[in-house]
């Protein structure tokens, strides 16, 4: 290759879009963690998955592409450009896979459709590299790939930002001032308590809205979310009976509704 040979931008730009990306569409995972696993009702090992199923994707399919280059040289066969393009189209196909899956409500579904897009981002990978230093000169090959490489950063830094804000919203000053400043531990303890006796009721509410899945089941989880609403009402009532609780009793009444929470993200649904 010549040495002279001068970057091409125009093409070279685009590239940069995909870096982009990259970082923007992997730090969203650990917004969706929570968002899924009030959604769903997950336990935490199950929310993890999130994670786990984009980044797992990255190792099958660095793997997959290893042992297929062990036959045959794909990059040079089908070109790069070429090569990127299939990973793009198996990302987007990924992304409108989630269509579907929202409207199926189903978790697994999630979870296979941000596999594959983790699967064409590992393509993309493999190939982007190394295009980012054919795109011109070989001496300055490692600049265009920091320029990439920061790209991706910036993707990284305000994708959180912007999924949040479309997510949960702006927010405002009163919305982030404490609102338990003059509650004394019980009653904060207590505010906790009807805080997830609504979360489960509003599950019941959205459960019977459910005309997809079998009846029976849909009432078998409805009626164990009621078991722990009638939980959170005993504790509630004690609270009442007992506002002057010492430091050791407001302990156990925390403890308790650690359990009780427990319970909720263990209902599978």
């Amino acid at each position: 290759m010549d040495s002279n040979q001068q970057t091409k931008w125009s093409q070279f730009l685009s590239l940069i879009v995909v870096f982009f990306f990259w970082g923007f569409v992997a730090a969203n995972n650990d917004i969706l963690i929570p968002v899924f696993k009030k959604w769903f009702v997950l336990s935490q090992v199950q929310s993890q998955l999130v994670a786990w199923a984009f980044y797992v994707a990255y190792f099958v399919g660095s793997v997959i592409f290893f042992i297929i280059s062990l036959k045959s040289d794909i990059l040079q066969k089908f070109g790069y450009k070429k090569t990127l393009a299939v990973g793009l189209c198996l990302s987007a196909v990924g992304a409108f896979l989630f269509v579907p899956a929202a409207l199926a409500a189903n978790f697994w579904f999630f979870l296979s459709a941000l596999f594959i897009v983790g699967l064409g981002f590992s393509v993309q990978q493999i190939v982007a590299n190394p295009l980012a230093i054919k795109m011109g000169s070989p001496e300055t090959g490692a600049h265009r790939l920091t320029l990439a490489g920061g790209i991706n950063s910036l993707g990284t830094t305000i994708g959180p930002i912007l999924l949040g804000i479309i997510l949960f919203g702006m927010g405002n000053k009163e919305d982030s001032q404490p609102k338990t400043d003059h509650l004394s531990k019980i009653e904060i303890v207590k505010t906790e308590y009807l805080t997830h006796k609504n979360e489960l009721s509003q599950n019941i509410t959205e459960l019977r809205k459910d005309k997809q899945d079998d009846p029976a089941k849909v009432q078998e989880v409805i009626a164990t979310v009621e078991k722990n609403i009638s939980s959170l009402d005993t504790e509630i009532q004690s609270i009442d009976q007992n506002l002057s609780a010492n430091d050791s009793q407001v302990d156990a009444y925390t403890k308790k509704l650690g359990e009780i929470k427990e319970k909720s993200t263990s209902i599978q649904y």
